[in-house]
């Protein structure tokens, strides 16, 4: 228990520090994550995904420029944007990937 307060105590002064957010009862509860609203985005190394469909056929797609952003907009829940250009090695047309939800 000591070891738990003396964690707890040193969270205060570290991003993701302990917060409080109220539930849908209307009760109280800490919270140890990423606060609300904050945010973090990586990009991807170029390279090949191999897609399997159920027939067992394959297509292998060339990634580039892939980033994925993530946004956390409450407790349980992130905003993710996924951006970038897909090109597969079958004779069709590139994808380019502009998501967000």
């Amino acid at each position: 228990l000591e070891m738990a307060k003396a964690h707890k105590e040193q969270l205060k002064y570290q991003k993701g520090s302990t917060k409080v957010y109220v539930d849908e009862n209307g009760n109280a509860l800490p919270y140890f994550g990423m606060p609300i609203g904050g945010a973090h985005d990586w990009l991807y190394q170029d390279s090949i995904w191999t897609e399997i469909r159920s027939n067992g056929a394959t297509t292998n797609w060339q990634t580039e420029n892939v980033r994925w952003k993530e946004t956390k907009v409450s407790k349980n829940r992130w905003n993710l944007t996924v951006t970038g250009e897909m090109v597969s090695d079958t004779p069709q047309k590139g994808v380019k990937i502009e998501e967000s939800g």
